[in-house]
C-alpha cells in the first residue's frame, strides 16, 4: 500500500502506546523505499527516546479534509547525519475527523475580521489571544458574541504566518470564567499553510515538554 502521506521531509506525529515511553513525539521521514522508511529518532529534553526494535507505533498525519493515522513497527535503527529509526512502510490505514486533529493548548496573537456572504470586510480587525491551536481550527477568547456559522478572516501572529489570511467559520460559542470562547474551523487554507502550522505546534510542544510544561 502506498500512500502519498509517505514522502520525504513530510513531518508527522509519533505516536507510542506501550510504556514506558507512551505519548506522541514529533518526527520527520529522512528516506523511503519500498518495503521501508527512515525517520526522525525523536528527543526529550534533549535525550533521544530509546525506543525499542520491534515495538509497534502508529504515524499521525494530517490531510486536506481529515487527519490519517497508520499503523507500523520499529525494525532498526540507523546513525547518517541524525539517529533514525527504520519502519516497515506503514500498514492499516485509518482516517480520523477533523475534530480529533492534534490539538495544542497555547496562548498566541491572533488578528480577525468578520465577513459577509460574499466574503466582504464587515468592521475593521480586532485582536485577542488563542486558547487552543490545531491543523483544522482554534478556539479563541472572544471579545464579543459572534453567532455560529459567522464567516471570518484571522491571522494566527506565529511565525512565517503572520500575515496569511485564513477564511473560517465560527462555529461554537462558550462560557469561560472570565469571559467568552469562540471554536473556530478553517475552511479556506492552503497545505502548506497549515503543514507550517502543525510543524509550529510540534516544535512548540517539544519546547513545552523541554520545559517541563506538558
Amino acid at each position: 500500500m502506498k500512500t502519498n502521506h509517505i514522502k520525504i521531509n513530510k513531518m508527522f506525529e509519533l505516536i507510542v502506546k506501550d510504556r514506558p515511553y507512551q505519548g506522541a513525539y514529533l518526527s520527520k521521514i529522512a528516506d523511503v523505499s519500498k518495503l521501508n522508511i527512515k525517520v526522525n529518532t525523536p528527543f526529550v529534553h534533549g535525550e533521544i527516546v530509546p525506543l525499542r526494535v520491534g515495538l509497534a507505533i502508529e504515524m499521525y498525519f494530517t490531510g486536506e479534509q481529515a487527519a490519517y493515522t497508520y499503523q507500523t513497527e520499529i525494525i532498526d535503527r540507523a546513525i547518517k547525519s541524525v539517529p533514525l529509526l527504520i519502519l516497515n512502510y506503514p500498514w492499516a490505514k485509518k482516517r480520523i475527523q477533523r475534530r480529533d486533529y492534534f490539538r495544542l493548548e497555547v496562548k498566541e496573537r491572533v488578528k480577525y475580521r468578520l465577513l459577509d456572504a460574499e466574503l466582504k470586510p464587515i468592521g475593521g480587525f480586532k485582536e485577542t489571544t488563542t486558547i487552543d491551536i490545531s491543523g483544522g481550527g482554534i478556539k479563541m477568547v472572544a471579545n464579543s458574541v459572534i453567532f455560529q456559522d459567522t464567516l471570518m478572516e484571522i491571522y494566527l501572529q506565529i511565525p512565517t504566518l503572520e500575515n496569511i489570511a485564513i477564511i473560517s467559520r465560527a462555529v461554537n460559542l462558550t462560557e469561560l470564567p472570565d469571559g467568552l470562547a469562540l471554536g473556530i474551523k478553517f475552511i479556506e487554507i492552503d497545505d502548506l499553510v497549515r503543514e507550517k502550522m502543525i510543524a509550529w505546534l510540534f516544535e512548540r510542544q517539544r519546547k513545552m515538554r523541554k520545559k517541563g510544561l506538558l
